[in-house]
């Protein structure tokens, strides 16, 4: 087995350079309360590096936190355990290990990043967005080298990802479990996420109003009578194959609504124009996907007077506030849930993950004020116009507390806030007046029963 003197060369350069500077590596086990063989194993090419160990060597070779996470990184990325050696008997030879892309990193080798157009984080063309530019700061930071950023289908990710030739797809990625299958995502981008929404057919709605009948969000996922279902039975459900409608639609929609509703064929072509022509061709009545998805629809001519946003119901608190977005009309969308926004990754590669992970962990600490700074800049582009302030989240669990104290210095956060607070309580205001109207019937039962 090949000795790993790289990573035995890195570890001597981060201790030449550390605060420390420890005569020899036995001395830097022995700070780092590690046993050697978890690192001279390493070196003599025998087993991986775990990622504790990094970590505690990292520890004792770094003083800031930032250092570390990248001494971390590449510490893994360089003590792998390479494949067997080519006169290895056949029979026992393993399949090959794919190079990680954090090695080619390390090396100063281009690395292949596409991106997909997706408002306002990838503008048509790929040079502009708020991705893009959130990319852009990540590369420097990270040292990163691309040529150019290849704008590819959406529908195309799964094919690039298996012959391995993508490393990195910045866009709105939502990680739906099906996307999961072929690939990996980053940590959530901070504060921001992608509502579910839903377009009604105005000949379905009709077929309601004739009866007097409210048709609402909730009624897909608990219709609120046995009318309802049946004035919904025939209508047909256009879902995007692979995408979040569709997961959300399949797993959350009542039975009773399901069994009633008629698929549509499958579109192939995802530009809003080609929705919109699918959904005139198949007559679709009720279409689920990203809000972004449903407003770009309706920016098709003839598209308002065929289809309407989903409503929410005016006698129950909404759980999630309404979106409103547009560009000069605005127009307000349920939220049936929200997805977290990522970028996307190649399958089967840890390491390169934990680099692009530790580098958005970077950019929220050192980096935080340019972030800010960035998140302001598309804040202020939309002036009258809704189309980044949506995808805004009120809360991020994702985040770290010092670092969300930065984030709630945006105002238009805060507001969403002070907005899901309010509505946390009139949740509770009406939770607690239906327990009190229930408990005064069932007192009024109790009564009359007695004097009978």
């Amino acid at each position: 087995m090949a000795q790993n003197e790289k990573f035995r060369d890195l570890l001597l350069d981060a201790n030449r350079k550390g605060p420390r500077k420890l005569k020899n590596l036995r001395d830097l086990f022995k700070a780092a309360n590690v046993k050697p063989a978890n690192v001279t194993m390493v070196i003599s090419g025998d087993r991986s590096l775990r990622h504790d160990v990094a970590e505690s060597l990292a520890a004792v070779l770094c003083e800031a936190e930032a250092d570390r996470k990248r001494l971390v990184t590449s510490l893994i990325a360089v003590g792998q355990k390479k494949g067997t050696s080519d006169d290895a008997p056949k029979r026992r030879r393993r399949q090959t290990i794919r190079e990680s892309v954090a090695d080619r990193v390390l090396d100063q080798k281009e690395i292949r990043v596409g991106c997909v157009v997706s408002e306002p984080f990838v503008r048509a063309g790929g040079e502009e967005g708020f991705a893009i530019e959130l990319f852009d700061h990540l590369a420097k930071l990270m040292r990163l080298k691309y040529k150019s950023l290849e704008v590819v289908e959406l529908g195309d990710l799964e094919r690039r990802f298996k012959i391995g030739d993508l490393d990195l797809v910045v866009t709105a990625l939502l990680p739906t479990f099906r996307r999961g299958t072929f690939m990996k995502f980053s940590r959530p981008i901070p504060y921001l996420g992608v509502p579910v929404s839903g377009l009604l057919s105005d000949s379905l709605r009709k077929r309601f109003d004739e009866e007097n009948i409210r048709f609402c969000a909730e009624d897909l996922l608990a219709p609120s009578s046995g009318k309802v279902v049946t004035k919904l039975s025939g209508a047909r459900l256009m879902l995007v194959d692979g995408e979040a409608g569709e997961e959300f639609s399949k797993a959350f929609f009542s039975r009773e609504v399901s069994n009633v509703l008629k698929p549509t064929e499958n579109p192939k072509e995802l530009t809003p124009g080609n929705l919109f022509e699918h959904m005139k061709s198949q007559k679709a009545d009720i279409f689920i996907s990203d809000v972004g998805t449903c407003r770009s629809i309706l920016d098709q001519p003839g598209a308002p007077a065929a289809y309407h946003p989903l409503e929410e119901s005016d006698n129950r608190p909404d759980v999630f506030p309404r979106i409103k977005m547009g560009r000069g009309e605005i127009v307000e969308f349920p939220q049936l849930a929200v997805y977290r926004i990522v970028f996307g990754l190649p399958p089967e590669d840890p390491t390169w993950e934990l680099m692009i992970n530790n580098g958005f962990e970077c950019l929220m600490s050192e980096g935080i004020r340019s972030l800010l700074m960035l998140y302001r800049k598309y804040i202020e582009q939309d002036g009258n116009n809704e189309l980044f302030r949506p995808f805004l989240l009120s809360t991020d669990d994702t985040v770290q507390a010092h670092t969300a104290l930065r984030f709630e210095t945006i105002p238009e956060i805060c507001e969403l806030k002070d907005q899901q607070t309010a509505g946390e309580r009139e949740g509770l205001v009406v939770a607690i007046a239906e327990r009190v109207v229930l408990k005064m019937r069932s007192n009024t039962k109790l009564e009359e029963s007695t004097h009978e």
